[in-house]
């Protein structure tokens, strides 16, 4: 199997990675984080499928499963696919597989935006 790196694809993780970096030094520093405006509009009643990200990613930096799991579950369960997910974009490989896991990461964020603004849905 030949895996020539895309290096024009590679250095967009880079730059995205960069960024999660520098975001997580100015939270750690300032303790001013970015709010969710779904959250906010709403008056703290909806929670989109991105509310808890940044935390986890914040508590998966600091080694802290169990506060990211806390947090966001199903993006802590979906990282590690999106990862090889990104491996394989950054080789031009395994389209298909990619395809699959975008569709049912879709799906799956969807599934958990509904049940997590259900009062009574366990994970609130």
């Amino acid at each position: 199997m030949n895996m020539t790196l895309n290096r024009t694809k590679f250095q967009k993780v880079c730059t995205i990675i960069s960024i999660g970096i520098a975001y997580y030094l100015f939270v750690t520093i300032t303790g001013v984080g970015i709010s969710c405006p779904v959250y906010a509009i709403s008056r703290h009643r909806i929670k989109c499928p991105g509310c808890g990200v940044s935390r986890a990613c914040i508590s998966l930096a600091r080694l802290d499963l169990r506060a990211a799991f806390y947090y966001h579950p199903v993006f802590v369960t979906l990282a590690p696919l999106w990862a090889v997910c990104i491996f394989f974009w950054i080789f031009d490989k395994a389209e298909r597989f990619q395809f699959v896991v975008g569709v049912i990461s879709i799906a799956t964020l969807l599934v958990y935006c509904i049940l997590r603004n259900i009062p009574s849905f366990p994970l609130n």
